[in-house]
């Protein structure tokens, strides 16, 4: 009985939820340079966020098209009705809640340093007096100058892309890279060299972001709830190695 009143309840939602557009195809704004969340692999979008968001598509009954676009204009395109949602581990944010409204989280989330492992950088605190790149619009960007004003005093240099800021790294023009412990992991598996450190405090984690008043945002609260119940979230996770 509590089964089918879950999957009535689900059911219900996410016939409301087609009504929040005229079309059946589900657009989601992402930005396609942060593995494991988001990236190309052979030419094809792939990534935990990229499968969460054909799922979550599915159970909604519609298609779905990804748009890549750069992070930082991810809530300015949601304000205006560009995409429907946004998938790209954005983190749920009292500033962002004000421009967007979001889902439950889907993924809980720490802050890391990478750095070139044959430096001296083995400690956030080494990084007095250096410069440090962090992707702009991102949580991450706000942490790097809260955090590092309150234990070291550093540089902080935001850019667009993630492999920017990786090749930048590479060259030695930034001393560290701050990103999440799973992003930090997947630069770690491409580039040997590099290393992490753990950093203080935690993130708010990962959430889908929705234009404000959108009746799509309680279809997708249950469909997270649900795939958290049966496990596809923690088999995403699994799959992508996101802890």
């Amino acid at each position: 009985m509590k089964f089918l009143l879950t999957f009535l309840c689900l059911s219900f939602l996410v016939a409301c939820g087609k009504k929040d557009s005229d079309h059946r195809t589900l657009v989601i704004g992402t930005s396609v340079d942060n593995p494991p969340f988001e990236f190309y692999q052979n030419g094809e979008m792939t990534g935990f966020d990229i499968e969460l968001g054909k799922l979550i598509a599915k159970k909604l009954g519609r298609d779905v098209k990804f748009v890549d676009m750069s992070f930082d204009t991810l809530i300015a395109a949601l304000q205006a009705k560009k995409v429907d949602i946004a998938m790209a581990a954005l983190a749920p944010t009292e500033e962002r809640a004000k421009s967007v409204d979001f889902s439950r989280p889907y993924n809980e989330s720490h802050f890391a340093l990478v750095t070139v492992g044959l430096t001296d950088i083995k400690d956030f605190k080494n990084l007095e007096g250096q410069t440090v790149g962090v992707q702009l619009g991102s949580t991450y960007e706000q942490y790097a100058k809260t955090i590092l004003e309150k234990y070291v005093h550093a540089e902080v240099r935001s850019l667009g892309k993630v492999t920017d800021l990786i090749q930048e790294l590479r060259i030695g023009r930034i001393a560290g890279l701050i990103t999440g412990i799973a992003e930090a992991d997947k630069i770690i598996e491409m580039n040997p060299s590099f290393t992490a450190v753990k950093l203080p405090e935690d993130s708010a984690g990962e959430a889908v972001a929705l234009p404000k008043g959108s009746s799509l945002t309680e279809a997708i609260n249950t469909i997270l709830n649900h795939f958290e119940a049966d496990g596809t979230l923690s088999n995403l996770r699994m799959k992508w190695k996101i802890s």
